[in-house]
């Protein structure tokens, strides 16, 4: 029965998806929060793969040499970097994200395939 649960929550955890807002912020969903014990103040190391089309959100610590670093907000947003956007081609206000957590320390977030 608690194998049944887990998997579950695994499932539920690949399976998130929130809109980008018009300024560029997504909404980490608590459950992907809670499992990285990630909070508000925390912060991440935001970088993209461009040839795969994801963007990766790492819990950065104090010796964090990213170029970028963002603080998630006291409602559990972050902001992608524009330059990130625009790579990826996310257009702010329209498009929706999918998060999957990786290796259980890092955010994979991806456009949804528009159908």
């Amino acid at each position: 029965m608690k194998q049944n649960k887990e998997e579950e929550r695994r499932s539920l955890l690949s399976a998130l998806s929130r809109k980008i807002d018009i300024i560029g912020r997504i909404r980490i969903p608590n459950e992907i929060l809670l499992a990285l014990k990630l909070e508000p103040k925390s912060q991440v190391a935001v970088t993209a793969n461009v040839e795969k089309g994801y963007i990766i959100l790492t819990p950065a610590g104090e010796d964090c040499k990213e170029p970028f670093v963002r603080t998630i907000d006291k409602m559990g947003r972050v902001v992608i970097p524009k330059a990130i956007r625009e790579l990826l081609k996310i257009k702010d206000g329209r498009d929706r994200l999918i998060m999957a957590v990786a290796n259980g320390r890092q955010i994979f977030v991806y456009k949804r395939d528009a159908k």
